[in-house]
């Protein structure tokens, strides 16, 4: 089983603690701030270890190294729910962790 860790802006949760109301808070602290709304999403288990920008996060150019069949998997599940877009539903980012949590 994978470990999911989701961070808005150094408040930080981590596997089921991930839910789609603390997400709408931290996003709307980060609005409420005047912030972009910027996530980050690592990933780590067995055979994965992938950091996800969500939101207006910088993109990366990555780790440079050949990706595990595990990691493709989670980029595709991050790409279905639109993760890699600026706008993304708390929803959204929830359903990936749930997922992303059986890897």
């Amino acid at each position: 089983m994978a470990m999911v860790t989701v961070n808005f802006g150094g408040d930080t949760k981590q596997n089921n603690a991930i839910t789609s109301g603390w997400i709408r808070s931290a996003m709307e602290t980060q609005e409420k701030a005047g912030e972009p709304i910027c996530a980050t999403v690592k990933v780590q288990g067995s055979g994965i270890d992938l950091a996800l920008p969500v939101g207006s996060c910088p993109r990366g150019m990555g780790g440079g190294r050949q990706l595990t069949g595990a990691e493709d998997d989670a980029i595709e599940m991050y790409r279905r729910r639109h993760l890699d877009q600026v706008r993304f539903s708390p929803g959204e980012l929830e359903a990936f962790v749930k997922e992303a949590l059986r890897l």
